[in-house]
């Protein structure tokens, strides 16, 4: 539509990228990607400009097509989205986990599931995964968790309002995404903002935010026990899981300030924007 627009109006359009969109991105729709080449290379020609929201995806577009990418991150309002008070205090008795995000391939959640799955066969002390969201795979996840005996310590929740989302945040102790790829992950931004350490899949846009051992942990998805490890660490080391975190919400400060619009939708600081 941008570039019919453009062509029989002089509009204008910007392209922005924000994951499954580049190519490499998403395996499954190499092909796609490859027929679709002409078309898309003809649409950033003529666009105004490209913009993608994280480094790791303007190097991974600028790698299959030849045209500078400018880089706008997505912002987080950290004045909205801060710790609760005692975030930590219940910790040692029941360590809750949260994932947040749709339910499809992309977001990885089977080899979550079986990744807790394995830590409950060795870790001694209680802990709960609560998964927040919706969408194709519910019903076949909900499956999974019954077939793998995981009813006590697994969790789901539909779409949370704002409010009860923070709440969920501020009540919990570690983020999961475990995802095969990602643009710039929103949910990790806000629960880093809210002070909880991110254990994440080391794929392009996680590690544009994780830093490993500093704000949380990165693990390779070739290895199948590394999450469950992970989790591990952290349920026995809350103290370390709390210094992750208070160091997430800095960098989340410094690096990707943003404030809220009135639709609930978030806008990065001019001051981190368009950097090349």
């Amino acid at each position: 539509m941008g570039l019919f627009l453009n062509f029989h109006a002089a509009v204008p359009y910007i392209v922005s990228l924000r994951g499954g969109d580049v190519p490499g991105s998403e395996t499954s729709l190499a092909l796609i990607y490859k027929i679709l080449q002409p078309l898309r290379r003809l649409v950033f020609r003529k666009s105004r400009a490209i913009v993608a929201n994280s480094e790791s995806l303007k190097k991974m577009s600028e790698k299959v097509d030849p045209f500078p990418v400018h880089i706008i991150p997505n912002g987080v309002d950290t004045d909205y989205y801060r710790p609760g008070e005692n975030q930590f205090e219940g910790s040692k008795d029941n360590f809750k986990f949260i994932f947040v995000g749709r339910f499809q391939r992309q977001k990885n959640i089977t080899f979550i599931l079986d990744q807790i799955a394995a830590l409950k066969c060795f870790e001694k002390k209680h802990f709960e995964v609560h998964f927040v969201g919706d969408g194709p795979l519910r019903e076949k996840l909900q499956n999974k968790t019954k077939n793998l005996g995981l009813e006590e310590m697994v969790f789901w929740h539909g779409w949370l309002g704002k409010e009860a989302l923070r709440s969920f945040y501020q009540s919990a102790n570690c983020l999961i995404n475990a995802s095969l790829y990602e643009g710039m992950p929103n949910a990790s931004l806000e629960a880093m903002a809210c002070g909880l350490p991110i254990i994440a899949s080391d794929v392009a846009g996680n590690n544009d935010i994780v830093r490993h051992g500093e704000t949380g942990f990165l693990f390779p998805l070739g290895q199948p026990d590394a999450l469950s490890r992970l989790m591990h660490r952290v349920i026995n080391s809350p103290q370390e899981a709390s210094s992750l975190g208070a160091q997430g919400r800095r960098l989340a400060m410094h690096q990707f300030p943003g404030r809220m619009l009135p639709n609930n939708t978030c806008v990065a600081d001019a001051r981190c924007c368009l950097r090349n």
